[in-house]
């Protein structure tokens, strides 16, 4: 039996690193490298790819984090908040949309969303970030509620933090933070039972929750203790 994996991202030598750790017999991968902003190729990709096969399960991944989304002491600049919400929020539209008809169509299909925490609670050292990801949950849940009459699953993953190259560059503290092989692993079991919803680690996602729905007067405490304890990092 033969299974198609179609790898889109900007960086060519990236993709065939990893291509280098899933090869298999009967696996044929394609490595197409575009940028997630420009609609118009994301949409001849994505349908080009279900041409050849049908597309059963489709992850929108790509994201600006790390030491790029902290925001600096005068806050962020007009171009840097654009580039991440341009690749976040926007980004994440063009990787799904495409596919959303198809799978209709055929009355099947999977499209899972990679959040974050930071969608549910505030983040004062990276505001359009956490924007950005909130925008992505916000289009999860609604995605969802609108296909699942249609027979096509909708999974959205908000992980905490996850050690990854990106995400060690960014000052401060990072409680409970996972290997990257951890939360994979944690997000594959996800996608194979068909969940609507993982957000992981618990304890972490629980006190995100609990923060969300805290009085404001608490929420500006903490948040003015994080942003301090930035300033203190990045100093």
């Amino acid at each position: 039996m033969v299974e198609r994996l179609t790898l889109l991202g900007r960086s060519g030598q990236r993709l065939e690193r990893l291509v280098e750790t899933i090869q298999k017999p009967g696996l044929v991968v394609k490595l197409i490298c575009l940028d997630v902003c420009d609609s118009a190729a994301m949409a001849q990709a994505v349908l080009a790819a279900d041409q050849l096969m049908p597309v059963d399960l489709i992850i929108a991944n790509a994201g600006i984090g790390g030491a790029k989304a902290m925001a600096g002491a005068f806050g962020e600049s007009q171009v840097n908040a654009h580039d991440i919400a341009s690749v976040n929020f926007c980004g994440v539209i063009n990787t799904v949309s495409p596919i959303v008809a198809p799978m209709v169509k055929r009355g099947r299909g999977h499209i899972v969303f990679i959040s974050s925490l930071s969608a549910i609670a505030p983040m004062p050292m990276a505001p359009t970030y956490g924007a950005s990801k909130a925008g992505v949950s916000a289009y999860a849940h609604n995605l969802r509620h609108l296909l699942r009459r249609h027979g096509v699953k909708v999974t959205l993953v908000e992980p905490g933090f996850i050690s990854t190259p990106m995400s060690d560059e960014v000052p401060g503290p990072q409680p409970l933070k996972i290997s990257a092989d951890a939360a994979a692993e944690m997000i594959a079991l996800a996608i194979k039972r068909g969940k609507a919803r993982l957000a992981f680690p618990f304890s972490l996602a629980l006190l995100s929750r609990i923060f969300a729905f805290a009085p404001d007067f608490v929420v500006d405490l903490i948040s003015a203790r994080l942003a301090r304890n930035n300033g203190k990092a990045n100093g």
